[in-house]
């Protein structure tokens, strides 16, 4: 049961992951704004958006509310 729960909880990390990373992909293609992104997510976009961009002002930019 354990090892049940402990597969459940990565697949649903690696969900998070992912959903993260097209988030990512769609706002630096500007098809789709950081202010739109779930609250509960907006913590790793951000986080994915600084490691991606070197540029301080773009950045800024694109993680507007």
């Amino acid at each position: 049961m354990k090892s049940h729960l402990m597969n459940l909880k990565n697949k649903i990390e690696r969900g998070k992951d992912m959903m993260v990373k097209l988030y990512v992909i769609g706002i630096v293609n500007g098809e789709y704004e950081f202010k739109n992104v779930p609250n509960v997510l907006k913590k790793r976009v951000r986080k994915l958006l600084e490691q991606t961009l070197e540029d301080k002002e773009l950045l800024a930019e694109l993680t507007k509310e």
